[in-house]
């Protein structure tokens, strides 16, 4: 199979072409990807509002904390971030538990392929 698409190019195509539908991707999609006019969005694209705003407190805690430390170099920058996700942390904590509900958002677009290859984040736990 691998020597008759080598020697057919459009055979290989057209397996893409099934693999993707299997997947479930719409034909403009697969058209896109094909002639190489795919444009890749930013993460935060798929973000809801509320992950949107966590974000940047933690953005916004980070960078206030390394201007009160005067935070010089990577470690003390570093540490400053740490400390700001912390803070966004605990408040996104405090939100889901009065909300009774996650604000984490369902989307996923990520493919069943490249999330099996994906390692499993350890988990850290909030002084």
């Amino acid at each position: 199979e691998y020597l008759q698409e080598t020697a057919d190019p459009a055979r290989l195509l057209d397996r893409a072409r099934q693999a993707w539908q299997q997947q479930g991707r719409s034909d403009e999609w697969i058209t896109q990807r094909m002639t190489g006019q795919v444009t890749h969005g930013k993460p935060t694209d798929q973000m809801s509002e509320a992950e949107l705003i966590f974000a940047a407190l933690a953005e916004l805690s980070a960078r206030q904390i390394a201007e009160s430390m005067d935070a010089t170099g990577m470690a003390e920058n570093k540490c400053a971030a740490e400390i700001g996700g912390r803070i966004a942390a605990q408040a996104r904590q405090q939100l889901e538990s009065q909300a009774d509900k996650s604000i984490v958002a369902d989307i996923n677009q990520l493919l069943p392929v490249a999330q099996s290859k994906m390692r499993p984040l350890k988990a850290k736990t909030l002084k």
